[in-house]
């Protein structure tokens, strides 16, 4: 998602108490979200995530390593610091929260 929608959504979720790892891209300005399974969540989001230019990914990213911390591509926004992951819906309800302010 752009880096400003995931700046908020990383606040709703963090006041929530359900912030898990987030990537943030520097070259495209998009912010990405590492959760847990895609389960619990209605086709109709479609359209909103199309609207605010939110992606889904599959089941494989690509972490950036210790080593990318200075090569301007990605870094972590918030660490993962257990193994915590939120579940896709809680991520995608915030999402929708927060883009229809």
């Amino acid at each position: 998602m752009p880096s400003q929608l995931g700046e908020r959504v990383a606040t709703w979720l963090a006041l929530d108490r359900q912030l898990g790892p987030v990537i943030e891209h520097w070259d495209r300005g998009r912010t990405t979200f590492v959760t847990g399974p895609a389960d619990g969540f209605e086709n109709t989001i479609f359209a909103t995530l199309l609207r605010l230019n939110v992606g889904l990914g599959g089941t494989r990213i690509v972490l950036p390593s210790p080593g990318d911390g200075g090569s301007g591509i990605w870094r972590w926004l918030f660490l993962p610091c257990n193994g915590f992951r939120p579940a896709m819906r809680i991520v995608l309800d915030a999402v929708v929260a927060v883009g229809a302010r």
